[in-house]
């Protein structure tokens, strides 16, 4: 009974964040005015989303060390998207800092993750059937795929010709953007509460 409970509000949940990305969109449209720049509710929110999983993942790489090597590779592919997702304000401070960055950021999770390899393979496998890694690899997924093939500016024109506008296409791809970061921040908390679960047992 108790399990039936968890799966019927994970799934209002799921409902309700279907709901927020139409919801700022428009808000950015209509009420902010921002339609959609660097600045907009849209965007804040993604990168907080962004960072806010990385922060999780890397407080339960130190509390969780069974999985520390596999914990602190999503931790630096969050960082590592965080700063490719805010490079308009790195590139204010100088053209291509967020490249920079975010190689220098992947080179140094790569070199962490290296030295706690033993425990990436077996975390992997403890994670793979869990909820929280299939909305991880499904947020992630919409993010890094779905969001850019059907915000394709090309597709639009060929749908809307000569009505097309440049802001249609790019309300559809951010949205779509900020549905994969909420699912894949699901999927993030999951996965934090599985490793503080097992953290426990062992305990």
């Amino acid at each position: 009974m108790k399990n039936i409970v968890t799966y019927i509000l994970e799934l209002l949940i799921i409902i309700l964040l279907m709901i927020v990305p139409p919801l700022f969109v428009w808000i950015d449209f209509t009420i902010l005015k921002t339609n959609l720049s660097e600045y907009s509710l849209t965007e804040l929110t993604q990168e907080f989303l962004l960072l806010t999983s990385f922060i999780i993942l890397f407080i339960r790489t130190y509390k969780n060390k069974e999985n520390s090597g596999f914990l602190t590779l999503l931790a630096g592919l969050f960082l590592v998207m965080l700063i490719r997702e805010g490079d308009y304000f790195w590139d204010k401070i100088m053209k291509g800092l967020w490249t920079i960055l975010a190689l220098s950021t992947f080179l140094i999770t790569i070199y962490l993750a290296n030295k706690q390899r033993k425990t990436i393979i077996p975390s992997l496998s403890t994670y793979w059937n869990t909820r929280g890694f299939g909305y991880l690899i499904i947020g992630l997924l919409i993010v890094l795929i779905f969001s850019r093939i059907f915000g394709t500016g090309d597709l639009w024109r060929a749908i809307l010709k000569e009505n097309y506008v440049g802001r249609y296409k790019t309300a559809i791809q951010e949205g779509l953007e900020l549905f994969g970061y909420l699912i894949t921040f699901c999927g993030v908390v999951l996965i934090s509460k599985n490793s503080e679960a097992n953290t426990k047992i062992k305990t």
